[in-house]
């Protein structure tokens, strides 16, 4: 499966890209909105990883935008952050909380693949703060 990590924080950003590579995906890894979106609009992937809080834009507005493009179809959409406050989370996004275990990383991403191509998006959750599967480790 192919996955973008969008990450701002190089050890981040090659932490992440590692953990996928080993789990036996094929990552790109970009450290900025722009450069996701180049990628987003040459397609391919299956899911999308993002941080929130990433320099000048948040991860949630760079899916948002990805979607008004049309880029991303049945593509997975995760967003990890820190924040504990509420997030804008696009339609179709999951949401995990850091610091996330790496078998739950990894689950929710495949999860997120699968529920895309079933589905084409994910639900979010009723009360519209987050996306229904906020997970914890």
């Amino acid at each position: 499966m192919r996955l973008l990590i969008v990450e701002d924080d190089w050890d981040g950003r090659e932490l992440l890209a590692e953990l996928f590579r080993r789990a036996d995906w094929a990552v790109t890894a970009v450290a900025t909105i722009d450069s996701a979106m180049t990628e987003l609009r040459a397609g391919g992937f299956d899911v999308v990883i993002t941080d929130e809080n990433l320099a000048g834009r948040s991860g949630c507005s760079m899916l948002r935008a990805a979607e008004v493009e049309g880029l991303l179809g049945r593509v997975g959409r995760l967003v990890y952050t820190a924040n504990s406050g509420r997030l804008e989370v696009p339609p179709g996004t999951r949401v995990l909380q850091k610091p996330v275990a790496v078998r739950v990383l990894l689950g929710a991403a495949s999860a997120a693949v699968t529920a895309a191509r079933l589905e084409g998006t994910l639900p979010t959750s009723t009360n519209g703060s987050r996306g229904d599967a906020n997970l914890r480790p």
